[in-house]
């Protein structure tokens, strides 16, 4: 029941973001580079993707560690923080 609840939370970061925004889509034109906001949104959620896939391999135990899909999260969070600036 503990990883069922886990992985809802975990799910819950990466659909959230995405849908926040597609909707967020023609929603911000008063504002300079409007088009780089959705995918702000959109990035983190892939990161968060990344990131649930990286504890599922390790078996939802913290391990600092290199690995691609470590690498991926970094990379999207990155992209995320970027655009929304």
């Amino acid at each position: 029941m503990f990883f069922f609840l886990l992985f809802l939370a975990h799910l819950q970061a990466v659909v959230i973001p995405i849908f926040f925004g597609i909707k967020s889509i023609n929603k911000f034109k008063n504002l300079k580079n409007h088009i780089l906001i959705p995918f702000g949104f959109i990035f983190f959620g892939i990161a968060s993707l990344f990131e649930m896939i990286d504890h599922t391999t390790t078996n939802w135990i913290y391990i600092d560690h290199s690995s691609i899909f470590n690498w991926l999260f970094y990379t999207f969070l990155a992209l995320g923080l970027t655009s929304l600036t």
